[in-house]
């Protein structure tokens, strides 16, 4: 039903998010709906200014690691041929 490889990622973004909020929801149990939507709301806001703030540091990373395993993947090629 799913393509190869693709069930390990489908709910990591799902995963993370609840591992951050995580800490706040002994505080927001009781709290009325209003405050619980938004204190909800507030908290996504805040995770997406801190994602968009380390945005270019992520992407960096990223493509530091993919030309790490495109060079590794390169060097094992030229060893086949």
């Amino acid at each position: 039903m799913c393509a190869a490889g693709t069930g390990r990622r489908v709910g990591e973004n799902c995963e993370q998010f609840w591992a951050m909020i995580k800490p706040f929801t002994s505080i927001a149990r009781y709290m009325a709906k209003p405050h619980y939507l938004d204190f909800v709301e507030d908290g996504i806001s805040h995770i997406a200014c801190e994602r968009q703030a380390r945005f270019v540091e992520l992407m960096q990373d990223q493509d530091s690691s993919l030309r790490k395993k495109l060079g590794v993947s390169a060097a094992e090629m030229g060893q086949l041929v």
